[in-house]
């Protein structure tokens, strides 16, 4: 039961913290711009939540390789807001800050899910050594 929670909450967290990230995205319909140039800013905002449904991808099929571009992504999103920086609002920090820890902790999880996954002599029942 332990090894199927593990499994599915890496997924799960993933899915739920694109969601969270693809809210942030629709502040371009306000203002007084083209359908156009909202189009291009909402795709250009929805970046973080590509990047992390990309990470989802390539570890529901390799566990390991997608906790460490899930990693690597961390690492981009702390680029990408600034996470060193102070922004005044504690709140805003701390959700900046937030993301890049769960992203990180979400390849984590990914990788624990890959070393827990059976190899090719363990489903064919064969014993090492034998």
């Amino acid at each position: 039961m332990q090894s199927f929670r593990l499994h599915w909450i890496p997924r799960i967290l993933t899915l739920l913290l694109a969601g969270f990230l693809g809210v942030f995205a629709l502040d371009v319909f306000e203002g007084p711009t083209t359908w156009l140039q909202k189009l291009t800013g909402f795709v250009i905002h929805l970046t973080p939540t590509w990047l992390l449904l990309l990470v989802l991808a390539v570890a529901w099929k390799k566990p390991q390789l997608g906790g460490l571009i899930g990693i690597g992504v961390a690492l981009f999103f702390a680029v990408l807001f600034r996470v060193w920086l102070s922004q005044g609002n504690i709140a805003a920090d701390l959700i900046r800050v937030g993301i890049v820890l769960l992203t990180a902790g979400i390849g984590c999880l990914f990788i624990a899910v890959g070393k827990q996954l059976p190899t090719s002599r363990d489903i064919s029942g064969s014993r090492p050594g034998v």
